[in-house]
């Protein structure tokens, strides 16, 4: 690991050097991406501030310069995608803004705030130069999805056609009329989704070599008669409304797209929504949600079929870059964050290269220090349109899924402020160097050696590092004062596959005591939470708050000072509580229920992971009487797919008739196995194989440019 961190160095010095001239030629595109700002909900409020505040003339002074610095400093183009959240609606209450405004009636109220803020929004990018904004909406440009419930005290279900109206009137008409802002046709299809309710908010935009598609995805259910929750297909839990395309909305999206493939002059398709579609992906502290379907919905697929080139989203307040998994297709999704403008992309294009660089804001200050530094990149070349080439470093680096998200392995404790972690700072400071957990103040770490990387780094305190299971390695000692939670968000969510794996040893039988926590820092039934409990040395789980209780059927002394490994995974997605599968020592155990219904499990989107207590979760633990575990833990584990499938990493080529038709390619010390389904395919496989110009370090699949009739194997 300790060689990581000067190669990413080493890329990025190369990448910069290779692009300090824009890779531009007179067609090509740029522009900015700025996801997730929360920077502009004061303004709707500007003349109810007290005369002699200067906090919001401060704020926007520093908004203004830091704007002005990216446009003539980073950023040489006139564009900025903005794919959600520009303000922070979310946590104000209507009645909030019924006071703030002065005015009575909610939705007057609610347009008239909104329609301040958006203005105000326009008015800050006009002027440092950037003129074509292209917004898209978030959940909170419409309440927040805390608000899409249709009853209850914070309800502003009966308001979003207020808050919709006045972001349409803001954004996508031209000042002072009703006419749209992007109104030319691509390639004869109309640049909006007429007769849908998606008409004023979804739209797209031709510029020189680049096609922009902008997607609002909140879909009210059933005209909002209640709220939406499908636990066995894993769909929505927001209110009434969910993230989804579909019908004439969706058949729109794909007009779009077939006009843009029949026009040779459009060489990139850029595609914005507020979620991220392809998961996992890394969360910071947000709401988690997600398009319904995730990569099987039609969005995705319609995305992979005509060759979009990269999906921008944001909602999460972090930045995953990932690939999809579908053979032949080079379809990128980059989810990034600019929260307090504390970070943006830059992407530039020529007619066969798409450049896309990430800044992450650096200083002392908690936030606007207003300097940059780059911090990932990501280059897509389509020189060779039958053999796409990605190249990716720092926190653009495409997601390793294959290998554990999240891995504790307690080999060393450092200090919290050694490595940032997103979306959490103090003060005085933009990189945190202490943070509550639970009841008490942390200063150290344990990091993350999973592909999650530093963002899902764990604080701790009152942690002792001791001899662990093997001679040459160490393990993490809990007492009843020790801390150690994950400040991120995840990985778990909703029904999406995930397993998790530890060792523990304890000789302490007479307590029940939490191993593992995942859940929200608030009461709440609604949705699923995970506890693993020792209870007088034996194993339980418990996927809800107050019941959902499963016991080993053979039981298991784990309280006799002797080390063990606990493994639990979910065999398919949105399984039942009953169907998860836990190990013991290798060894598969059968459980049984003691308490509760069994359902079909759906995650909250925005808990947190937590080991030997309750950690974040301050608030979960008032109503038992479980203590916090003493013993030592080691080498915790945490997987986006089956254990089954994370033990054997392979894929497993389905078997569409009787004869399969077999063969190896090699490249210098680089082979492949081949599973395809006729004789003309292999011919075909092993002619992509032979001109694949030996890169072929991610795997032969992608690098070759597999087509769905083939599939690498490695068995």
């Amino acid at each position: 690991m300790k060689l990581k961190v000067p190669l990413i160095l080493k890329l990025l010095a190369l990448h910069r050097k290779a692009f300090a001239t824009s890779p531009n030629d007179d067609d090509g595109t740029s522009f900015l991406v700025i996801a997730d700002m929360h920077s502009m909900s004061d303004f709707a409020f500007e003349d109810q501030w007290p005369s002699d505040s200067d906090y919001l003339q401060q704020t926007w002074n520093d908004l203004t310069s830091i704007v002005e610095n990216i446009k003539h400093n980073y950023a040489d183009t006139e564009i900025v995608l903005a794919p959600g959240d520009i303000t922070t609606f979310g946590k104000m209450s209507n009645y909030k803004i019924q006071n703030m405004t002065g005015i009575e009636d909610e939705n007057d109220a609610v347009y008239h705030a909104t329609k301040t803020t958006f203005h105000k929004t326009n008015e800050l990018y006009q002027e440092a130069g950037f003129t074509t904004f292209l917004p898209c909406l978030g959940d909170h440009e419409i309440g927040g999805n805390k608000g899409f419930r249709v009853d209850g005290k914070r309800t502003k279900f009966s308001s979003i056609d207020s808050y919709r109206q006045a972001w349409i009137d803001s954004f996508i008409k031209k000042s002072g009329t009703n006419a749209f802002k992007f109104q030319t046709d691509i390639n004869g299809v109309s640049s909006r989704p007429n007769d849908t309710d998606f008409e004023g908010t979804s739209y797209a935009y031709r510029h020189k070599n680049s096609l922009f598609i902008t997607l609002d995805i909140f879909l009210t259910v059933n005209n909002g008669a209640e709220n939406y929750f499908d636990r066995e297909n894993g769909y929505g839990g927001e209110g009434a409304i969910t993230c989804s395309l579909q019908g004439n909305h969706l058949q729109w999206f794909e007009n779009i797209l077939i006009a843009a493939r029949s026009d040779d002059s459009i060489k990139h398709i850029f595609v914005q929504a507020h979620v991220p579609i392809q998961h996992p992906v890394r969360k910071a502290r947000c709401s988690g949600q997600f398009l319904d379907d995730q990569t099987e919905s039609d969005l995705w697929k319609l995305m992979e079929r005509y060759n979009v080139d990269i999906y921008f989203a944001g909602e999460v307040h972090a930045t995953t870059a990932t690939k999809s998994k579908s053979f032949g297709s080079s379809l990128v999704q980059i989810v990034s964050q600019a929260k307090f403008m504390s970070g943006f992309l830059t992407v530039d294009t020529s007619d066969d290269t798409i450049t896309v660089k990430q800044f992450k804001e650096i200083g002392s200050k908690q936030k606007y220090n207003n300097e940059y530094s780059q911090n990932g990149f990501l280059t897509i070349n389509k020189s060779d349109a039958s053999n796409v080439q990605i190249s990716s470093g720092g926190e653009l680096e495409i997601l390793d899924d294959a290998v554990p998200l999240i891995h504790f392995d307690f080999e060393a404790i450092h200090d919290m402020s050694e490595r940032q972690v997103d979306g959490m700072q103090n003060d005085d400071s933009l990189i945190a160097y202490s943070e509550v957990v639970g009841n008490m103040v942390c200063t150290e770490s344990i990091h993350n050696n999973g592909s999650f990387g530093q963002q899902y780094d764990s604080q701790i305190t009152n942690i002792d590092i001791v001899q662990g299971r093997n001679e040459n390695t160490l393990a993490g000692k809990f007492s009843q004062s020790s801390r150690m939670g994950v400040h991120s968000v995840g990985p778990f969510t909703a029904g999406m596959v995930h397993s998790i794996s530890f060792w523990m040893k304890t000789g302490e039988a007479s307590k029940e005591m939490v191993l593992l926590y995942f859940g929200p820092d608030y009461k709440s039934s609604n949705k699923d939470s995970l506890r693993v409990t020792l209870n007088n040395g034996n194993l339980e789980v418990r996927f809800t708050r107050s019941s959902a209780r499963f016991r080993l059927v053979e039981e298991k002394m784990l309280s006799d000072n002797q080390w063990h490994k606990i493994v639990m995974s979910m065999p398919n997605k949105s399984c039942k509580y009953s169907e998860v599968d836990i190990y013991i020592d290798g060894k598969k155990y059968e459980s049984e229920q003691i308490r509760g219904e069994d359902n079909y499990i759906f995650f909250h989107t925005d808990g947190r992971l937590n080991v030997g207590g309750y950690g974040y979760a301050k608030y979960t633990n008032v109503d038992d009487s479980m203590e916090n575990f003493v013993g030592e833990m080691d080498d915790i584990k945490m997987w986006s797919k089956s254990f089954e499938k994370a033990k054997s990493p392979t894929v497993q080529s389905p078997c569409w008739n009787k004869k399969q038709y077999r063969f190896i390619t090699s490249i210098g010390e680089k082979s492949c196995k081949w599973l395809c389904r006729s004789k003309k395919e292999a011919k075909v496989k092993r002619r992509q194989v032979r001109y694949c110009k030996g890169d072929v370090s991610s795997s032969c699949c992608e690098a070759c440019n597999a087509g769905p009739r083939c599939r690498e194997i490695t068995s």
